[in-house]
C-alpha cells in the first residue's frame, strides 16, 4: 500500500469499526430476540461466503512463497488453558463448590496447559505469543491495564443488562461507552495538543543575537 493511500484506508477502517461498535450489539440483540443467539454466529456464513468469493475473484495480490512454521502445540495448549479457566470461573459457586473436584481439576488442567504453552513457545521458531514480550515493562503494563479495564467494563456491562432484553440491553451499553468515550476523548485531545506544542517548539527557530565584538584596543601613541 502506498504511503499516501494509508490515511484513506485507515479512515475507512475507522468508520467501519465505529459502525460495528455501535450497531453490532443492537443488531445482535435483535437477532437473539427474534431467532436465537446461535444466529449471531450463523449469520457469518451467508455474509462471509459472498465476501470470500468476491475477494477471490477481484482481489489479485502478488503471491510470495516462504517457509512458515505454525506453532500447533502453542495454539492447542493456549486454547485448552483459556477454556479451562473460563469453565472454572463460570461453574465455580454456581454449579459446583469452589473447592470441588471439577473446579480443582479444571484449575490443574489450566496450569498444566499453561506450562505446555510456555515450553512450546520457547522451542517454536514462530510462537503464538513471543515470550520475550513479557520482559518489556510497557507490554506488561498494557496487559494489566487491559485486564483491569475488561473486568470493570464487564461488571458495568452486566449491571447495565440486568433485567433487560437482548434487544434493549445494548442501548444501555452504548450509554456506558459514550460516558467512557468522553473521558478518553479529553485525554486524546490533551495528548494531541502536547504533541502539537512540542512540534511547534521544535520547528520555531530560536536564534540569539551574536554578542557585539569588543572594540579593538587602541595603539599607544
Amino acid at each position: 500500500m502506498p504511503p499516501r493511500e494509508r490515511g484513506r484506508y485507515q479512515g475507512m477502517t475507522a468508520v467501519v469499526m465505529a459502525i460495528g461498535t455501535i450497531g453490532g450489539p443492537l443488531l445482535g440483540g435483535v437477532i437473539s430476540d427474534s431467532l436465537s443467539w446461535r444466529w449471531a454466529f450463523y449469520i457469518n456464513i451467508p455474509l462471509g461466503l459472498p465476501a470470500f468469493a468476491w475477494c477471490a475473484a477481484l482481489l489479485h495480490l502478488p503471491a510470495t512463497r516462504r517457509n512458515v512454521t505454525i506453532d500447533y502445540a502453542g495454539i492447542a495448549s493456549l486454547a485448552v488453558a483459556i477454556g479451562a479457566v473460563v469453565l472454572a470461573a463460570t461453574w465455580a459457586g454456581v454449579h459446583y463448590a469452589w473447592l470441588s473436584a471439577p473446579i480443582l481439576g479444571l484449575t490443574a488442567l489450566a496450569a498444566a496447559a499453561l506450562a505446555v504453552f510456555v515450553a512450546a513457545g520457547r522451542r517454536a521458531a514462530d510462537p503464538v505469543i513471543p515470550l520475550h514480550m513479557f520482559r518489556r515493562g510497557n507490554f506488561i503494563l498494557a496487559s494489566v491495564l487491559s485486564l483491569v479495564t475488561g473486568v470493570v467494563f464487564g461488571a458495568r456491562f452486566t449491571r447495565a443488562l440486568n433485567g433487560r432484553t437482548p434487544a434493549t440491553g445494548p442501548a444501555y451499553l452504548d450509554a456506558v461507552a459514550h460516558g467512557t468515550g468522553r473521558i478518553f476523548l479529553a485525554v486524546a485531545v490533551t495528548t494531541a495538543a502536547w504533541f502539537a506544542l512540542s512540534w511547534l517548539i521544535n520547528e520555531v527557530p530560536l536564534r540569539s543575537r551574536p554578542p557585539k565584538p569588543a572594540p579593538a584596543p587602541s595603539e599607544p601613541r
